[in-house]
């Protein structure tokens, strides 16, 4: 089977990563979609990669971890992307939300050119 990655680097700022045992600061450094078949949604994933910051004073379940990922299947990437994505600007201008508006629409057509007409 041949993987097909599409990676793009993910500049983030410090997100925090919370369990029932402890927290982390993280920042994202890298986000790929793995498709087995390119353009079956059945076979893809995304994965983002976080760099780990302050690992010196973790507990010892994140001691020594340097990079933490999250794998979301399309659906749960496109559904948590439009709520951050609303979220996000909902304080924004409409000057400013049109930006966005136009970032998502550049964003598409680089990489679904055939979706845009």
């Amino acid at each position: 089977m041949t993987i097909h990655p599409l990676t793009r680097n993910l500049e983030t700022d410090e997100i925090t990563v919370m369990s029932h045992v402890t927290s982390t600061t993280v920042v994202g450094n890298k986000i790929s979609k793995l498709e087995a078949e390119p353009g079956d949604a059945s076979t893809s994933n995304i994965h983002l990669n976080f760099e780990v910051r302050g690992k010196d004073d973790q507990p010892c379940v994140l001691a020594h971890a340097e990079e933490l990922g999250m794998i979301l299947n399309p659906k749960d990437a496109l559904e948590l992307g439009l709520i951050l994505v609303a979220m996000g600007i909902e304080q924004n201008t409409e000057a400013e939300v049109q930006a966005v508006q136009k970032r998502l629409a550049e964003a598409i057509a680089q990489l679904h050119p055939q979706a845009v007409k």
